[in-house]
C-alpha cells in the first residue's frame, strides 16, 4: 500500500535543511530520496523505529564528550589527546571552547546533534501517524500503540540526554514543533536544563501509560533496541530512566539535595528487577559501542589515582596528593605507588609482582606497562600502574548493561539517606552492603572499619562516602550515563575538581542562527564551574 498523504514536516525532516535548529534532521541512511522514503505506513513507522539507534549512537560514540567527562571526573586517565581527553582534564581546568573552528567542537556538539536527530524522527513519524487515519488503519491499533509508546520512551531518553549535557535545550515533539510553509522548523524556544528534564520525565510517563495498554501486535522487535522488549519491560525501563536522570540532572550539591527523592524511590521500586542488557557485539554491527575500543589499550584507560586512590590504606595516596600536580609520578620515593586495600576489586598483595598475579575484579596490573608511561608533557599525574578490566571480554560476551540493578539499589539507598535527613537507615545500609561486602569490605551499618574509602585528609569516609564509593565502582563507564557516571553524579555530589565545567554550552552554531552570543562554562574565573570539591584536594584551583 502506498501512502499518499505525507506532510510537509515529514519531508522536511527527511532532508538536510538549514533551519534554526541546524541539526534537526533525519537522514534515511539507505536512500536519501524523501519521496521514496515515505511511500508506505511502514516507512513512517520506520522513522520512529530508527530514533533509538540515533540516541544510542550519541550515547556511546567515541566522538561524544564522554571520554573527556570521564577524565575530568577522574573516572579514568589517558594520555592520548584525542576527543579532548587531555585538554579538558588538564589542571587547572580550562573552559569549554564553544567555537565551531575548534578541533574538539565535534565532541561538544555530538550528543546535541544525535539527540535532536532522534527527536526529529519521532516527531515526524508520530505526527504523520496522528494526522492520517490511513496510516492508523494500515498499521492497526495495537501496532500504533506500540510505536507511540516506544516513541515516547525515546523522547524521554533524548531530552534527558540534552538536559544532562547542556545548559539549555529545545523541547521537540509531534505537538510542539512548529513548521513554516516550506516545512522548515521555525525558531524554537530554548529551555533551561531543569525544564528540559521535566519534559523528559513527562515523556517517560507517557511511555509508561501507553505500555500499560495491550499490544496484541507483539513485543518490540529485536531490531528496534537490539533485544526484544515487551510492554511490561518497557514500562520498567522508563521508570528506571526516570529515577536515574531525575537525580543526575543536578549540577551542585544544593540541587542534588533538592531532588524529589520520594519520587526516585517510587520509580526505582517500579523499575527493573535485574540487569537489563543490550546485545552490542564488537565490530561492524548496528549496535557496536564505539567508545569501548579505547578501553582495550592501557594508554586510554589507566586508573586515575586522584579518586580511586581512596582505596589505599598505605598512606601513599596522601603522599601522592601532597605533590604539586605537574610533579606527580606513579612512583613515590623510588617505589611504585601501589594501592594496598582490602577492596577485592583492586589487585591484592604488597608488591608489583604479587598484585600482577592477584588481579582485582575491576582493576589489575597489566603484564606490560609499556603503553602507560608516555607523553610526560601531557602530565605524569595521568600515569598509574593499573587499568580497568571492565571491557576485556567484549566480543565473547557482547552484553552491555544499560540499566544496572546495583545502580538502582544504590540510588534508592541515597534517596533513603536523604529522606532520613542525611542519616543512614538500616534499609539504606543493607543496599550498600550488597556490593560492599561482596568486595570484601565490612558491614557499613556499624561504621567504616575497612576505611574504604580513605579520604584525602586521611580520615575514613562516612556512610555517604561509602555509598558514593560503591556507586562509582559499580557503574564505571556505564553507557546509560554516556560513558561518564562519575562526572554526572560527581557534580551533584560536589566531587568535581574546582572550575570543572558543570555542563556544556548550547552549541555556538545554534546560538549564531538565533543571532545570540555564544557562551561557555568553567575555567578559572569563568561562570558555571565547579566550586572547590568536597574533598578539598591539595593544590586544587
Amino acid at each position: 500500500m502506498k501512502f499518499s498523504g505525507k506532510s510537509s514536516v515529514l519531508s522536511a525532516l527527511l532532508l538536510p535543511a538549514a533551519t534554526a535548529c541546524s541539526d534537526l534532521e533525519v537522514l534515511n541512511e539507505n536512500d536519501a530520496d524523501a519521496d521514496r522514503a515515505i511511500q508506505t505506513p511502514e516507512d513512517v513507522e520506520a522513522l520512529v523505529i530508527g530514533a533509538y539507534r540515533q540516541w544510542w549512537n550519541g550515547a556511546t560514540t567515541a566522538n561524544n564528550f564522554g571520554a573527556a567527562f570521564s577524565n575530568m571526573a577522574w573516572q579514568h586517565s589517558g594520555w592520548p589527546a584525542n576527543f579532548g581527553v587531555v585538554f579538558y582534564s588538564s589542571m587547572p581546568r580550562p573552559a569549554i571552547i564553544n567555537d565551531p573552528s575548534d578541533q574538539f567542537y565535534v565532541n561538544v556538539v555530538t550528543m546535541w546533534n544525535q539527540s535532536y536527530r532522534a527527536l526529529s524522527a519521532v516527531a515526524a513519524g508520530l505526527k504523520a501517524i496522528n494526522e492520517s487515519q490511513e496510516i492508523q488503519d494500515a498499521l492497526g491499533a495495537s501496532r500504533v500503540t506500540r510505536v507511540r509508546a516506544y516513541g515516547k520512551y525515546v523522547q524521554g531518553l533524548a531530552h534527558a540526554a540534552v538536559a544532562l549535557h547542556y545548559d539549555r535545550g529545545f523541547i521537540i515533539d509531534e505537538e510542539i514543533a512548529v513548521f513554516d510553509a516550506n516545512g522548515q522548523v521555525i525558531v524554537q524556544d530554548l529551555y533551561d536544563y531543569n525544564e528540559v528534564m521535566q519534559a523528559a520525565l513527562d515523556y517517560f510517563d507517557d511511555a509508561i501509560e501507553l505500555a500499560g495498554q495491550t499490544w496484541q501486535g507483539g513485543a518490540i522487535p529485536e531490531a528496534w533496541m537490539s533485544v526484544s522488549v515487551d510492554n511490561a519491560t518497557l514500562a520498567r525501563l522508563a521508570h528506571s530512566a526516570k529515577a536515574r536522570y531525575r537525580a543526575a540532572v543536578a549540577r551542585t550539591p544544593a540541587e542534588r539535595a533538592a531532588v524529589d527523592w520520594a519520587a526516585v524511590v517510587a520509580d526505582v521500586d517500579a523499575g527493573i528487577t535485574e540487569d537489563w542488557t543490550m546485545n552490542a557485539p564488537r565490530g561492524g554491527t548496528p549496535w557496536t559501542v564505539a567508545f569501548y575500543n579505547q578501553y582495550f589499550a592501557a594508554a586510554w584507560q589507566q586508573l586515575s589515582y586522584q579518586v580511586a586512590g581512596m582505596a589505599d590504606q598505605s598512606g601513599k595516596y596522601q603522599e601522592w596528593l601532597a605533590v604539586e600536580p605537574s610533579s606527580r609520578m606513579p612512583d613515590i620515593n623510588g617505589e611504585p605507588f601501589l594501592i594496598i586495600t582490602p577492596d577485592r576489586r583492586f589487585p591484592q598483595g604488597a608488591t608489583l609482582e604479587e598484585q600482577r598475579a592477584n588481579p582485582g575484579t575491576l582493576y589489575d596490573v597489566p603484564a606490560s606497562l609499556g603503553n602507560h608511561f608516555q607523553q610526560p608533557s601531557r602530565g605524569t599525574y595521568r600515569w598509574s600502574y593499573y587499568w580497568a578490566r571492565t571491557m576485556r571480554n567484549w566480543g565473547t560476551n557482547p552484553n552491555v548493561v544499560l540499566y544496572d540493578k546495583t545502580e538502582m539499589d544504590l540510588l534508592k539507598a541515597e534517596a533513603l539517606y536523604r529522606l532520613a535527613g542525611n542519616s543512614m537507615t538500616p534499609e539504606a545500609a543493607a543496599l550498600v552492603n550488597i556490593s560492599r561486602m561482596a568486595a570484601g569490605l565490612d558491614d557499613i551499618s556499624d561504621g567504616n572499619d575497612s576505611c574504604v574509602p580513605k579520604l584525602p585528609d586521611g580520615s575514613c569516609g562516612d556512610f555517604f562516602e561509602a555509598l558514593k564509593w560503591e556507586k562509582r565502582l559499580e557503574t564505571i563507564f556505564s553507557p546509560g550515563f554516556f560513558i561518564a557516571p562519575w562526572y554526572f553524579e560527581g557534580r551533584g555530589w560536589g566531587d568535581l575538581y574546582q572550575n570543572t565545567p558543570l555542563h556544556l554550552p548550547t552549541p555556538c552554531l545554534e546560538m549564531q542562527l538565533r543571532q545570540e552570543l555564544c557562551v561557555t562554562y568553567g575555567g578559572i574565573g569563568g561562570q558555571g564551574g565547579a566550586a572547590k570539591s568536597v574533598y578539598n584536594f591539595p593544590h586544587e584551583g
